[in-house]
């Protein structure tokens, strides 16, 4: 089945994240949610965050040299890492709060952020794990993966809140066996949307797409075809990304309706 002509970049599964909900930038701090404007003293936002500074240089040296790219893993073959990678692919993960980064920090950003987000998850012995450490660092093309065009310098601060974003998000993570602190990093691009993802008209037929794609793979699924992890992970993204879409539509609505 031909995949939909737009956001086929999605299926790069761990590398592109597609911001959708572009936000004009706002002026106004006042309407701002509260818990991610800045400290005004800063210059810029922070690409650091912890939930307890004391142990944060030493989480920081573990994801320098213990940091795993869980997405790598699971597609080579380490199916324990499946449902880690399939989390941090999931549309909703921290969704709103990536679209108040947006609203707050995106509004000027033109083109491309490629960046790197580092976690530290410390796990609870029964399979989930709690981000109490999370950086983002900027990447340029002489980067690995190499990133696809220089970043805007407005990037900063979008990256930073995205990081910020993360803490105190609890993850799947493999068996008990693993050490209890886990550091994990990912290579992602942030796109600002597509043209067609804000048209009223012709959003419908893309989303009818992607559930179409996304119903031709589960049934690949019900008949035991999808072997590979890449495809299980293809598969969970877009089960995540349709009813995402939906959201997306139904906000665009509620915006030219003038509702709320």
């Amino acid at each position: 089945m031909e995949l939909p002509s737009v956001l086929t970049g999605l299926l790069v599964f761990g590398v592109s994240l597609v911001v959708l909900d572009r936000q004009p930038e706002i002026e106004d701090a006042s309407s701002r949610p509260s818990d991610f404007i800045p400290n005004e003293a800063e210059a810029s936002v922070s690409l650091e965050w912890t939930t307890d500074p004391a142990h944060a240089e030493q989480w920081r040296q573990y994801t320098e040299t213990n940091s795993l790219d869980v997405r790598a893993l699971a597609i080579g073959g380490d199916w324990s890492w499946v449902e880690t990678a399939a989390e941090l692919q999931d549309w909703f993960f921290v969704a709103e709060k990536q679209r108040e980064c947006s609203m707050m920090y995106g509004g000027t950003i033109r083109g491309v952020c490629s960046y790197t987000i580092s976690y530290v998850a410390l796990g609870d012995g029964a399979g989930r794990g709690t981000i109490v450490y999370a950086s983002s660092a900027l990447r340029d093309e002489s980067s690995i993966p190499p990133a696809s065009s220089a970043n805007d310098p407005r990037c900063h601060d979008y990256i930073g809140c995205l990081a910020r974003a993360r803490l105190g998000v609890v993850i799947p993570l493999p068996a008990a066996t693993r050490p209890a602190m886990t550091a994990i990093h990912e290579h992602l691009q942030s796109h600002w949307g597509d043209p067609v993802l804000f048209d009223l008209e012709r959003l419908p037929k893309l989303i009818d797409s992607w559930a179409r794609y996304r119903d031709f793979m589960a049934e690949q699924g019900r008949r035991g075809e999808l072997t590979e992890a890449h495809d299980v992970l293809k598969l969970r993204s877009v089960e995540s990304l349709v009813p995402y879409l939906r959201g997306h539509q139904r906000r665009l609505q509620e915006a030219a309706d003038g509702g709320p």
